[in-house]
C-alpha cells in the first residue's frame, strides 16, 4: 500500500490489485491526521470502478476534500458482497503524506459556439443567447503528471481534482480585453455546455479553460466565434427631455434601453438611437397628430443618462415662432428598431424680465428706445426691435440692443423722419447666451408734436413770506431730449392775490436775461422780447425766474413752456408747482 500526493485537496491511495477470484466488491479507506489515529474518517470505493467511462481494475481510491498542507495517514480494508471484511492494512507503519497541489489542468478541446446570422433555424431557447460546448477534459498537462499515479491518458495523469470550467468572452478575436462570463460555479465538473446572453446580431469570441479545486487554471482553448439573433425589438426609450443648451444646439436626455419586448424582458445591448424631430406651435402637445416627426440624426449611446446635442442651425429662425418636438427609437445590432418614445417639447430657459420703453404713448421727434433685463442671471443678452407703421409697413431698419447683465438699460434713438406720423407697432426681442428668447410688443403713435421733453426741479420762492415789493420764483429747466430745444412762449398762471407778473427771465445764468416783461394779469403769456429765443442744448439745463410785484407766497403756479426742436417740431410742457413748491408734470395741460 502507498499514497501519491500532488492533486488539490486530495491524496491517491494505492494497493495491490486483488485476484480475480477474491470476490472483493469494495474497499474502505480510513484516514486521519498524522498522530491522531482515533480522529479518523472513512471513504468507500466500489471495485472495480469507472474512471472517465473506463472500467478500472487497479487497486486505488482518491480521497478528496482534505485540507491543503495537512499530513494524513491511511489504512485500507477489503469487503465482499457477503459482508466479509479484511483487517485494516497495514496494521502498522501506515503510509502518510502532506496534501499538496503540483498538477495543472490541460486545455479543453473542440470549443464550439452557436452562430445565427438570422432567425432561420434558431431555437427559441437561444433567442438572444449563444450556446457553447466543448469536450470533457480528462487529464492534467503532461508536464505536471504525477509519478506513481497509475492512471494516465496519452502519458498525462488523469484529472482527479477538477472544479469546473471558466468561459471567457471578448468583442475582438485577438482577445485584448477578455471578460469572464462563466466560472466553475456556473460550469462545474461534469457540465460541458452553457449559454451566454449577449447583444443579438453581433459577433462575440470565446475561450474556455479548466480550473482545479485550488483555482489552478490551465491554458485557454482556441477561439470560437458565436452570434445570437432575436425575434424581439428593443423596448421604447423613456425619460426623454429636450432643453436649449446653446444658441445652436438642443440637448436631448433620456434613460438607456436595456431590455427588449420579450416576456419576460431580456437584457440586450443597443447599437444606436434614432432622433426624430418636428416643428409646431408652442401650444401643442408632443402627441398632437398635426406634428410630423421626421428622422433627424443617429445618436450613439454613451454615459448615463444618455445625451445628444441636436444641431438646430437649419431651424433656428423657425424657433422664433415655433417649438421643436422630439421622439426617439432604440436600434439593436440586427437592426431591430423599437417603437417611438413619448414626445418631448424643447424648452428654453430665459432668466430675468424684459423691460422696455416706451411701453405706449405718442409724440413727434426723436424717440429714445430703451431695453433692459431685470433680475436676470444669464451670461449675456442681445436684443433688437422691429418697427412698422400699421397703415403701410413703413419703418426704420431694426435696432440692436446689448442690455448689461446688471439690469441697466441699453438705449437707441429712433430719429424723426419726414412724413413719419402714424401708429407704429414695436416688436421687442431679447436673446440670451443659450438662444432663449423673451419678447413683447408695444404701440407708439408718432405725431407732428413733441411730447414734453423738459424736466423742472428746484423750485424756490424768495423771500418765502411777507409782503415785499418784488417776489421771485426760481426753478431749473433740463432738456431731456436728443436735440436742442428753443423756448418761444411761456404762459404763467398763479392762484390768489392781485399781484402782477412783471418779468420772466430765461436763462438766469451766466447773465440775467429778460425773456419778457408781460405786465399782465393772471394768467399771462409772453414771447421772447429781445433778440432770438433762448435755446437749451440736449441734456443741458438753464435757470428760469418769475418776478411778481407783490408776495405770492403760499400760492400755486401753472407754468407752460412751448418749444421747438432743431427739426422744427413743436412741443409743450406744463409744470404744476404747489404751495409747498413741489413740482409735477401735467399730462393734461392744466393744474389742479
Amino acid at each position: 500500500m502507498s499514497v501519491v500526493a500532488g492533486h488539490c485537496q486530495g491524496i491517491l491511495v494505492k494497493w495491490d490489485q486483488p485476484a480475480p477470484t477474491s470476490g472483493v466488491t469494495s474497499y474502505v479507506v480510513k484516514y486521519y491526521p498524522n498522530g491522531s489515529p482515533n480522529s479518523f474518517s472513512t471513504r468507500s470505493f466500489t471495485y472495480p470502478h469507472l474512471d472517465y467511462g473506463v472500467l478500472d481494475y487497479l487497486g486505488h481510491g482518491f480521497v478528496s476534500g482534505l485540507a491543503m498542507s495537512s499530513n494524513y495517514c491511511f489504512q485500507v480494508q477489503a469487503r465482499d458482497l457477503a459482508g466479509n471484511q479484511s483487517p485494516w492494512a497495514p496494521s502498522s507503519g501506515q503510509p502518510c503524506a502532506v496534501v499538496t497541489n503540483t498538477t495543472t489542468p490541460d486545455t479543453p478541446q473542440n470549443l464550439t459556439a452557436s452562430y445565427y446570422g438570422s432567425t432561420t433555424g434558431m431555437p427559441t431557447t437561444l433567442d438572444g443567447k449563444i450556446q457553447l460546448s466543448w469536450n470533457e477534459l480528462k487529464v492534467n498537462t503532461l508536464a505536471s503528471s504525477l509519478t506513481g499515479d497509475p492512471n494516465s491518458i496519452g502519458g498525462a495523469t488523469i484529472l482527479r481534482d477538477l472544479a469546473g470550467y471558466k468561459v471567457y468572452r471578448d468583442i475582438d478575436s485577438s482577445f485584448p480585453s477578455p471578460v469572464v462570463v462563466k466560472t466553475p460555479t456556473d460550469v462545474p465538473v461534469g457540465v460541458l455546455t452553457t449559454t451566454d446572453a449577449v447583444a443579438a446580431c453581433k459577433d462575440y469570441f470565446y475561450k474556455v479553460s479548466a480550473a482545479d479545486q485550488c483555482g489552478t487554471e490551465g491554458t485557454q482553448s482556441v477561439v470560437a466565434t458565436g452570434r445570437a439573433n432575436t425575434l424581439y425589438s428593443p423596448a421604447a426609450p423613456t425619460g426623454l427631455s429636450a432643453v436649449r443648451n446653446t444658441q445652436n444646439t438642443i440637448r436631448l436626455q433620456w434613460l438607456p434601453v436595456t431590455t427588449n419586448t420579450a416576456t419576460p424582458p431580456q437584457t440586450i445591448a443597443i447599437d444606436k438611437y434614432k432622433v426624430y424631430r418636428a416643428l409646431g406651435l408652442p401650444s401643442l402637445s408632443p402627441s398632437d397628430p398635426s406634428l410630423t416627426y421626421a428622422y433627424d440624426a443617429d445618436a450613439i449611446p454613451s454615459g448615463t443618462p444618455l445625451t445628444y446635442d441636436d444641431n438646430i442651425l437649419g431651424i433656428k429662425n423657425n424657433l422664433r415662432t415655433q417649438a421643436a418636438y422630439y421622439q426617439l427609437t432604440a436600434v439593436d445590432y440586427c437592426p431591430h428598431e423599437s417603437v417611438k418614445s413619448n414626445g418631448a417639447q424643447a424648452t428654453c430657459a430665459f432668466s430675468g424680465t424684459l423691460t422696455v420703453s416706451p411701453i405706449s404713448g405718442s409724440g413727434g421727434g426723436d424717440v429714445v428706445l430703451s431695453m433692459s433685463v431685470v433680475g436676470g442671471s444669464d451670461l449675456s443678452y442681445q436684443g433688437h426691435t422691429h418697427i412698422t407703421r400699421n397703415s403701410d409697413g413703413f419703418g426704420p431698419a431694426d435696432y440692436s440692443f446689448y442690455p448689461p447683465v446688471n439690469g441697466s438699460p441699453s438705449t437707441v434713438t429712433w430719429p424723426a423722419q419726414v412724413n413719419d406720423t402714424g401708429v407704429y407697432t414695436i416688436y421687442w426681442e431679447v436673446e440670451n447666451d443659450k438662444g432663449c428668447i423673451s419678447s413683447t410688443t408695444t404701440t407708439y403713435t408718432r405725431t407732428n408734436n413733441l411730447p414734453c421733453k423738459l424736466t423742472a426741479a428746484g423750485a424756490a420762492l424768495s423771500p418765502s413770506s411777507g409782503n415785499p415789493k418784488n417776489n421771485k420764483l426760481n426753478l431749473t429747466l433740463t432738456n431731456s431730449y436728443s436735440k436742442a430745444l428753443t423756448i418761444d412762449r411761456i404762459t404763467t398762471g398763479w392762484t390768489g392775490g392781485a399781484s402782477t407778473l412783471n418779468e420772466v427771465d430765461l436763462p438766469t445764468s451766466p447773465l440775467l436775461t429778460t425773456f419778457c416783461l408781460p405786465g399782465g394779469t393772471n394768467p399771462t403769456a409772453c414771447t421772447q422780447l429781445f433778440g432770438s429765443p433762448p435755446s437749451i442744448s440736449a441734456s443741458a439745463s438753464a435757470g428760469c425766474q418769475f418776478v411778481w410785484n407783490a408776495s405770492v407766497a403760499a400760492q400755486s403756479f401753472t407754468l407752460t413752456y412751448e418749444f421747438v426742436d432743431t427739426s422744427g417740431i413743436t412741443g409743450t410742457c406744463t409744470f404744476c408747482v404747489d404751495a409747498s413748491l413741489l413740482i409735477s408734470t401735467s399730462t393734461t395741460g392744466s393744474c389742479p
